[in-house]
């Protein structure tokens, strides 16, 4: 294994899963959240947490690298082998996420599907990125 292209695409692939992240979460789905705000905890509490989002993300974004580089096809453009990677990966994460959310806490299906949606953007955006870095 590259080790320069594995830190190179799990810190690539952490910033973009933040930021992405940030911009679903905090701007797409802010007023679904707001509508369901009896459910979450309080903002200063969430933030505080914070830290350990970004630590599952430390945590998920280099075995998602190490999950392509295992099954990375050489010779294939490496946009396309990303982007099927990450969609499949949301597929895993997003799918079950969202709708086990959606049976035990009483959210509109419409954050359950914003979670999906999301999920599977980030997925698909992390898989690109990882498969451009990866590439020959």
């Amino acid at each position: 294994m590259n080790a320069k292209r594995f830190v190179m695409a799990s810190v690539a692939g952490f910033v973009v899963l933040f930021g992405l992240d940030f911009l679903i979460h905090s701007v797409g789905l802010a007023g679904l959240y707001q509508q369901t705000a009896h459910l979450w905890r309080p903002m200063a509490e969430m933030n505080r947490l914070a830290w350990l989002m970004w630590l599952s993300y430390l945590i998920m974004v280099p075995i998602l690298v190490y999950i392509y580089s295992k099954g990375y096809g050489s010779g294939k453009p490496g946009l396309g082998q990303g982007l099927r990677f990450g969609f499949w990966m949301g597929l895993l994460q997003s799918a079950p996420m969202a709708l086990c959310c959606y049976v035990v806490m009483p959210v509109p299906v419409s954050l359950a599907c914003g979670w999906f949606i999301g999920g599977m953007i980030e997925m698909l955006a992390v898989g690109a990125v990882i498969g451009l870095i990866w590439k020959n």
